[in-house]
């Protein structure tokens, strides 16, 4: 794949995913300190990506394990964005229940 399209579509995600978070933001009513705190670890992880991109389109050519490489980044700065930020969290899966300990149901023989 040539670099230009390549760098487009991945410029695209990164906004994409910047007015994600603006629009999380926004809506959860997020301090301005906190807002700010948010913005600096985005751009510091979106300029990485960003330079992963530049180093893959050097030549003017991305090939496919230059493009899995910086797809692989990116899944890691989007983990390390929410690990940093404490948006990772989801919630644990309950265990399974037990069967009640109770009297056994006797059940008709016919």
């Amino acid at each position: 794949m040539e670099a230009a399209p390549f760098s487009k579509r991945v410029d695209e995600k990164i906004a994409k995913q910047r007015a994600k978070v603006e629009a999380r933001m926004q809506k959860g009513g997020v301090p301005d300190a906190r807002r700010a705190e948010i913005r600096k670890v985005l751009d510091d992880v979106q300029a990485k990506v960003r330079a992963a991109v530049g180093k893959a389109a050097k030549d003017g050519v991305i090939t496919q394990d230059e493009a899995k490489q910086v797809r692989k980044l990116a899944r890691e700065a989007r983990k390390a964005i929410a690990e940093q930020l404490g948006l990772g969290k989801k919630h644990e899966k309950k265990g399974k229940r037990e069967k009640p300990k109770g009297r056994p149901i006797p059940v008709p023989v016919t």
